[in-house]
């Protein structure tokens, strides 16, 4: 959820739809729940904003410089959709699960990717 949301945000302030207090007003008060959560898919993203607002604080990046950052780092996140269908028929001559060829099943998720293999029939 917490992914989602920040997504949004930026997304938001990107588009111009809310401003760079709005932003910063959003994510601030949640850096510590960001940073407790054991992954949440979005630390690096919480950590570029963070970096963007101090450096802009201290007047040392623009703020269109950081629109571009944080454009950059979106552009590169990889999104990964998986579909299942009709995954799995019960047999009930026998007391196998039968998977269709076509469906491909995650084997394991680890930082946001999902490996897929075939499934066995």
């Amino acid at each position: 959820m917490f992914t989602s949301e920040l997504f949004d945000v930026v997304d938001q302030y990107l588009e111009r739809i809310i401003s760079l207090q709005e932003l910063e007003n959003w994510v601030v008060p949640r850096l510590p729940i960001f940073f407790k959560l054991p992954y949440f898919g979005g630390e690096e993203l919480v950590t570029e904003i963070e970096m963007g607002l101090a450096e802009i604080g201290d007047k040392t990046l623009a703020e269109e410089e950081f629109r571009s950052s944080l454009r950059n780092l979106i552009n590169k996140q990889a999104v990964y959709t998986v579909t299942f269908t009709d995954v799995f028929q019960e047999n009930f001559a026998g007391s196998s699960v039968q998977f269709p060829s076509h469906v491909l099943i995650p084997q394991f998720t680890t930082a946001g990717f999902t490996s897929v293999v075939p499934a066995q029939s």
